[in-house]
């Protein structure tokens, strides 16, 4: 992991973004819509029959993020998996089991 940078530059833009097992997706956080929310969305892959000349599988997404050039950027980034999320809900049903034969 890397901590310590020796010039501390304050982001123009950070970006949150996640990825989950099929998709991705990101938050503009510095950016509020009128309605007090940060601008966020997902971006899927384009399936093979959709894809035009030029294109590049498994790469291109419908929804690209775009981000300005000559300025200081924070990704903030992290992954959501499903399997993480199912191995706590077997762990705490075990757990749940174990409580009730012990009764």
């Amino acid at each position: 992991m890397y901590v310590v940078e020796k010039e501390v530059l304050s982001p123009t833009l950070t970006i949150k973004v996640v990825g989950h097992q099929w998709y991705w997706s990101y938050e503009y956080s510095d950016f509020i819509t009128e309605s007090g929310e940060s601008i966020d969305f997902d971006s899927y892959m384009i399936p093979d029959s959709d894809l035009e000349l030029g294109q590049f599988r498994l790469l291109d997404v419908d929804n690209r993020l775009v981000i300005p050039v000559d300025c200081h950027i924070r990704l903030i980034v992290t992954g959501k998996h499903l399997a993480l999320i199912k191995l706590k809900i077997f762990y705490s049903n075990l757990a749940i089991c174990w409580k009730l034969l012990k009764l």
